[in-house]
């Protein structure tokens, strides 16, 4: 019963994330269409329910208000810093250059971490493979 209550839950709150996104997108604020938008929002988030999709992992609520602003933050230094030292060896093309490839090893245990790793890496401009 607790089990079927946390999917509740969690189908609760995709249906408001997914209106949220919905409504910053469309920029329409009509009632016609904020009814339309809540509508197929709370139809994805029960079919989501039904289908058994809502998970753990596919609704991590909870890394949004711990690790995941922090993460973005750190990211976007990340790219800042590997887009300026680009930036410096076009600019100094005496700088000597050894393109090589290297394997950054992933200690994600989920799929989702391990998505998340690699996205990372395609962001900046380096060449990486995660394994």
């Amino acid at each position: 019963m607790v089990g079927k209550l946390i999917s509740v839950v969690r189908a609760f709150a995709l249906a408001i994330v997914l209106f949220l996104l919905w409504l910053g997108l469309s920029g329409i604020y009509t009632p016609l269409l904020l009814a339309l938008g809540a509508f197929s929002s709370i139809f994805v988030a029960l079919l989501c329910l039904r289908l058994g999709v809502i998970d753990e992992e596919g609704a991590p609520f909870g890394l949004f208000f711990g690790g995941v602003i922090g993460y973005w933050v750190w990211l976007f230094k990340e790219i800042v810093v590997a887009n300026l030292n680009v930036a410096r060896l076009i600019l100094r093309p005496r700088m000597p250059l050894s393109p090589n490839f290297f394997n950054a090893p992933a200690s994600q245990k989920s799929d989702l971490g391990k998505v998340v790793f690699a996205n990372s890496i395609t962001l900046t401009p380096a060449k990486a493979a995660a394994t």
